[in-house]
């Protein structure tokens, strides 16, 4: 269940930020119980397109049930309303216990920042999406929470890119203010040649000595992010390395964020659709791709449409699957068990 409760047996999922600052921790905890569980000030906030199609129910019939739930009542022994009455009560329960909605509190929002304690694992993250999606920017901002946030808490970050240099998204992380803790590596074509004529290397020396030696040098609690590297010389020996990243580096404390166009890319993405912690999609620029990988990872089509269809007129254009039990779905607006 879903609780703002912490205890001993529970697991941190995320934050709710207001007015773009920390505001509250949400929990998940391994039983239902009913002292943990939130309580909402007016339950037609459930009232949505989506939960009338579940239940087969009209805007009229759920006015009236949900009537009957804000005051306590039930429909008439006679009325055929009393079977849909209590499926609905079931479910608006099962919600309060596994579903957190900000939708209409336009100032709040679930963000899934690193952990707080520098040295702790920072976890790793598949991002994919479709050109202009949102990807780079989405990375972009979470790193800089990281770095704007206190001192003790800053990560050293190593971002490597075949757009490294031009990319515009990148330009506040580039200021010279994080020169201390965030470093890029430009692995465009012209970069690599430029760096190979001028010490003489090889492709295969330009590798191990300006892509390897550097990430095996990134301290415990350091980030490695891996953008836009279909196209680049160093493809191959970089996928290696980087699917090596995602099954070794938790052992050395070292957090992995891979991005890439495609959430099914063959042998690009394979190692980490089984390895991360996170996969960032973006259903706004590629919706029936999102809606089979929901359907993939466990939910029931019904449930994986009406998250699609609920995120469509959300806020933000990113959700973030939650790989490690408990699964689930993570968006500004809203936080979903399945």
């Amino acid at each position: 269940m879903l609780t703002m409760t912490e205890t001993s047996e529970t697991k941190f999922m995320a934050w709710i930020y207001k007015d773009g600052k920390r505001f509250q921790k949400v929990f998940w905890h391994p039983r239902r119980e009913l002292k943990y569980r939130n309580s909402v000030k007016d339950l037609s906030i459930f009232d949505t397109e989506g939960l009338r199609d579940l239940l087969n129910i009209t805007r009229n019939q759920s006015k009236t049930l949900f009537e009957h739930l804000k005051n306590d009542t039930e429909p008439d022994d006679n009325s055929k309303m009393q079977n849909k009455y209590f499926k609905l009560k079931k479910t608006v329960a099962e919600l309060l216990f596994s579903e957190m909605d900000l939708s209409d509190i336009p100032n709040m929002q679930f963000v899934t920042d690193f952990p707080e304690k520098k040295k702790d694992w920072a976890g790793s993250e598949f991002v994919a999406g479709a050109s202009s999606s949102g990807k780079t920017y989405y990375i972009k901002e979470k790193v800089l929470r990281n770095l704007r946030g206190p001192a003790k808490q800053r990560r050293n970050f190593l971002f490597i890119s075949n757009q490294y240099d031009l990319d515009e998204t990148l330009k506040e992380l580039r200021k010279p203010k994080y020169n201390k803790w965030f470093h890029g590596i430009d692995v465009s074509d012209e970069s690599i040649k430029n760096a190979m004529e001028l010490s003489n290397y090889t492709v295969e020396q330009y590798f191990a000595e300006e892509i390897r030696r550097p990430v095996y040098d990134m301290p415990k609690g350091s980030v490695i992010l891996c953008d836009d590297l279909e196209d680049s010389l160093i493809k191959t020996p970089m996928f290696h390395l980087i699917n090596k990243m995602l099954r070794t580096f938790r052992h050395r404390g070292v957090g992995v964020i891979f991005i890439i166009h495609r959430i099914k890319a063959g042998t690009l993405s394979s190692q980490a659709n089984q390895s991360v912690k996170y996969l960032t999609t973006f259903p706004k620029s590629q919706r029936g791709k999102v809606l089979q990988l929901f359907i993939d990872m466990g939910m029931r089509k019904v449930d994986a449409v009406r998250n699609l269809n609920d995120m469509k007129l959300a806020r933000g254009r990113h959700c973030s699957l939650h790989m490690f039990a408990p699964t689930a779905l993570i968006t500004e607006e809203y936080l979903r068990l399945f």
